[in-house]
């Protein structure tokens, strides 16, 4: 009985982590999900199956509208709270200058936090107000640091495979992040920017190197 019972919580354990490993890595909340795991052991699937539903609905969430510039680079920079990122904002400005378009700022949050208006089956952060209001400030102080008004977005999932796929879809012509920067930095210097760059789909420039 008592290794029937110590296999049981191994599994409830082990489904848990897993659970929470899975769902972090496609830009899910991995705390909310290693608990519910936990909690709940193989029962968690509908809720992972649910949650995995809602990604495609996971649209990006304009914050501000942008002024339209009249140069034929659009632009995307990935911000995530850092000095450098902000550093980045300054850089493409100087850089381009008159040559700029579209000029967008990007966050990203976990698929939990992204909805404004349903934050839909559990598990969802019990802060998830305060973690969107971080993510404004994060893009507000970002923006501040620019001569002209670019457009702000919160995007949900994944920090460099979604910033790396709006990049593509919207069209982009760079993708500019902060070198050193936090979370959202550290991701994009990784596999998926050196993928951009070699396939060239969208050059990426690490600004402040």
């Amino acid at each position: 009985m008592t290794t029937l019972v110590l296999s049981v919580v191994a599994l409830w354990i082990v489904v848990g982590a897993a659970a929470g490993l899975v769902m972090a890595r496609r830009g899910h909340n991995v705390r909310a999900w290693v608990v519910l795991g936990g909690v709940f052991g193989p029962f968690v699937v509908p809720y992972v199956l649910a949650s995995l539903r809602r990604e495609a609905e996971a649209a990006p969430v304009v914050v501000t509208a942008g002024e339209a510039g009249t140069g034929p680079v659009d632009v995307l920079v990935g911000i995530d709270g850092s000095p450098e990122s902000r550093a980045a904002v300054v850089a493409v400005e100087e850089l381009l200058g008159d040559r700029l378009g579209r000029f967008t700022l990007v966050t990203v949050v976990d698929f939990e936090t992204a909805s404004y208006d349903d934050l839909g089956p559990p598990p969802y952060p019990a802060d998830a107000e305060a973690a969107r209001a971080r993510a404004e400030q994060i893009l507000a102080d970002a923006a501040a640091q620019a001569t002209r008004r670019p457009e702000t977005l919160v995007l949900a999932g994944a920090p460099a495979l979604v910033l790396a796929r709006h990049a593509v879809e919207g069209g982009y012509d760079l993708v500019v992040v902060g070198h050193r920067g936090r979370g959202l930095s550290r991701a994009i210097l990784g596999s998926v920017a050196r993928e951009l760059a070699r396939d060239g789909k969208v050059p990426v420039l690490i600004a402040g190197r």
